[in-house]
């Protein structure tokens, strides 16, 4: 190589040298004292704290912003006045202004002292914007200036005077499970789970080191053992967490070991103690003997932080969707499934963003599993818009996989038939595309006030929210007279469709079953709405009517765990725990008996009737329990607050059914006092055997005189009886015409449109 072509080489090698260094420089704008957060970008970007895992190169910088550098203690500390932003995680995180308190990562720096100003305001006096939100919550972040607009917001900060901090302390040791619930003194830890040493501490700054150091309490005068090593964590806002895995194969042979130091010793009683620099605290202590079974938890929870609930996006944008599932256990798993006019795909895992093509509601349920299988699922519905009218259509009440059941009074009535339905979430919205589609206009129903995003020319070319126009105010009513509510009942499967109710405005009601569910979500109905132009959107709901299931032999408790009724665990007295109140669960023939010796109380064989007129004896028959007996006597759906039960009747020397009448009221069925009796009426009864899917019962009235007859009754076996319990006969009447009319007036404009079209 000559030699101008080697000083030609060693050129570039320089040039190249100093290109990359000043792309690495870049990189870093500040020393670490004077981060006060990053980001993942300058504008559109997920936000970390200082020193947060993710890597992120934008920096806000405090000398940067303010000319000079902080020079006072601990920058990071947070204390009573320096909070900027409150952040969802320590790293790829949303953000909120502080405010707020949704999520619990504080970014918080040395003297400053911030306040937040909607995007197109401008910053107090003496104020400096030192970063950036999409919105108040669930925000994306930029720089200075990144979002400006209507919906966004501005932190604003200024100097102040440092803070002086007291002495570093560390206290409130405690056992936490995994989701952050108080594991309680001399509890059980268990295999195959986590528990978490957890301390507050108070003037540390983020990111020191704490040390724990996990022990078994040993009797007087033996020294405690230690267990393990010390293990080492850092503060993040006031707080020092270790999280012991329990499945771990190292961890459970060195408790298994300290089980087998001496035979004596059953169980350990573990505490741990931290430490930083010369200050410490001390945790109380609880138990482990190696048993999977000792320990008890909680269903996982499920929560969607994003999308929001009633929540307006548009479509052709990137929508971020992020699971709150947790468990007492550890780590949960997030499964997705997302639906829109019918098409579905699923996802998995806590995070990730999707981009709908087309608008329409979505609905987004959200399956939370822990690690020893238990799930929950969750779900919230949005509407995706462009440049048109669009409805969402939400049913909130029943709630997904909802058991309704209304609680017994101690005595009288069991009435869980009635099921109220609501789709007051429901509302219809236009984007007008002569206003660059900015332009969101509330058209009926419970409209959000602002849309969650938009187009990026919109909101001040941000992309952020846009207010939506005629949206009620809050605490106000919404108005859902343009609305046309079509509603469908069915019962078992999708295919037998038993009633239906319809009409504008038609957003809530009640429906009256004559027959609880058997198996879980076995019941089902639907809402389509109609705005008055012709848009519409439908939605479906399963629920379950009683908790009594499977012929009896299961009871769902509370907690919507399954119970059997056969086994001695009182989960036969049903949801009042008293045996014998009419909510009873147990299958027919059988009655919720105390095991022997007032042991639980399990179902027991008792005669096998099926009716009241199967007993055959005054003693059967008086102690029946039953109430599906009565009311398959009766044979119909009976009036609100009338209790069913068998009576025996000496004149027929048979058993027939007797109904009492208690009095109503805005909190239910009331048991007459005061030394008024309740009217009652009873009668022996008489059925056929179904004949084409159809049975008569016929009545002969014992008590209560002529007020009491009754009419012979056919109907179908097991069939369903459907009561508009908010209408009266001439309203019904009044509202079918109105019905009729609207209809008929939307087939004349049909018509006239269609005429118009064929011209």
């Amino acid at each position: 190589m000559t030699m101008k072509g080697a000083v030609l080489s060693l050129f570039f090698v320089i040039c190249f040298v100093v290109i990359l260094s000043l792309g690495v420089s870049a990189q870093t704008t500040c020393s670490s004292s004077q981060v006060i957060m990053r980001l993942s970008g300058s504008t559109n970007a997920h936000g970390e704290v200082w020193n947060g895992g993710g890597g992120y190169t934008t920096e806000i910088c405090y000398d940067t912003i303010f000319g000079s550098s902080y020079s006072g203690q601990n920058p990071h500390a947070c204390a009573s006045s320096n909070k900027v932003v409150r952040l969802s995680t320590l790293t790829n995180a949303h953000a909120e202004i502080p405010g707020n308190n949704n999520y619990g990562t504080e970014v918080c720096y040395g003297d400053l002292s911030c306040t937040s100003v909607a995007g197109n305001a401008p910053c107090p006096s003496g104020k400096t914007e030192i970063v950036s939100l999409s919105s108040s919550t669930n925000a994306h972040l930029g720089v200075a200036g990144s979002y400006n607009g209507a919906g966004n917001y501005k932190i604003c900060c200024s100097r102040g005077i440092i803070p002086s901090l007291p002495s570093p302390q560390i206290f409130n040791a405690t056992w936490n499970r995994f989701d952050g619930s108080r594991i309680a003194s001399d509890a059980f830890v268990c295999p195959n789970s986590s528990a978490i040493m957890s301390v507050q501490t108070k003037d540390i700054f983020d990111g020191s080191s704490i040390q724990f150091q996990l022990y078994d309490k040993d009797p007087f005068p033996n020294p405690d053992d230690l267990i393990g090593s010390a293990l080492t964590t850092i503060v993040r806002n006031g707080r020092a967490n270790f999280t012991l895995n329990l499945s771990n194969p190292v961890l459970l042979d060195q408790l298994r070991t300290e089980l087998g130091r001496t035979l004596e010793e059953k169980e350990l009683e573990l505490y741990f103690k931290s430490d930083s620099s010369s200050i410490s605290n001390v945790s109380y202590v609880v138990r482990y003997d190696g048993n999977v079974s000792s320990c008890t938890y909680s269903k996982p929870a499920a929560k969607i932080y994003a999308p929001v609930h009633r929540g307006v996006y548009f479509a052709n944008t990137n929508i971020n969707f992020v699971s709150g599932c947790s468990s007492q256990i550890g780590p949960s798993k997030s499964d997705w499934i997302v639906t829109q006019n019918g098409n579905e795909f699923t996802e998995t895992g806590a995070q990730f963003e999707h981009d709908f093509a087309n608008a329409g509601q979505v609905n987004v349920k959200l399956k939370c599993t822990d690690p020893r299988g238990s799930s929950i699922s969750t779900e919230s519905q949005m509407l995706v818009v462009s440049a048109d009218k669009r409805v969402l259509a939400f049913i909130e009440k029943p709630s997904l996989d909802e058991f309704v059941y209304n609680s017994p009074p101690s005595r009288g009535p069991y009435f869980p038939e009635t099921v109220r339905f609501s789709a007051l979430d429901s509302f219809v919205v236009e984007v007008n595309p002569n206003n660059n589609n900015c332009l969101v206009t509330c058209l009926g129903g419970y409209c959000p006030q602002m849309t969650n995003n938009s187009l990026s020319n919109c909101a001040g070319g941000t992309g952020g929210p846009v207010p939506i126009v005629n949206a009620p105010s809050s605490g106000s009513v919404a108005d859902y007279k343009n609305l046309f509510f079509n509603w469908t009942f069915w019962d078992r499967n999708w295919d037998n469709q038993w009633t239906s109710f319809e009409g504008l405005d038609k957003k809530e009601g009640a429906i009256l079953y004559d027959d609880l569910s058997n198996q879980i979500n076995d019941k089902h109905m639907s809402v389509s709405i109609n705005y008055v132009n012709g848009v519409n959107a439908t939605f479906k709901r399963d629920f379950t009517l009683g908790r009594c299931l499977n012929s009896g032999n299961t009871y769902y408790g509370p907690n919507s765990q399954p119970l059997s009724t056969n086994l001695p665990n009182d989960a036969c007295k049903g949801g009042d725990d008293a045996a014998g109140t009419g909510d009873d669960c147990c299958s027919v023939g059988f009655q919720c008996l105390p095991s022997g010796d007032s042991k639980p109380y399990s179902c027991q064989l008792t005669t096998g009737a099926t009716r009241c007129e199967d007993f055959d004896n005054k003693m059967d028959c008086a102690s029946n329990n039953d109430s599906r007996i009565p009311r398959a006597s009766y044979g119909q759906s009976p009036p609100e607050c009338t209790f069913l039960e068998c009576f025996w009747d000496t004149g027929s020397n048979s058993c027939g059914v007797k109904a009492t009448q208690y009095s109503s009221g805005a909190n239910g069925c009331k048991i007459v006092g005061g030394g008024v009796n309740p009217p009652v009426c009873s009668w022996t009864t008489h059925q056929t055997e179904c004949l084409s899917g159809k049975k008569t019962i016929s009545y002969a009235v014992v008590n209560g005189g002529d007020r009491c007859n009754r009419n012979s009754v056919e109907v179908l076996c097991g069939s369903l009886n459907f009561e508009l319990s908010f209408f009266g006969k001439s309203q019904f009447i009044i509202s079918a015409l109105s019905i009729a009319t609207l209809y008929f007036v939307f087939s004349v404009y049909r018509r006239k449109r269609y005429d118009q079209k064929k011209r």
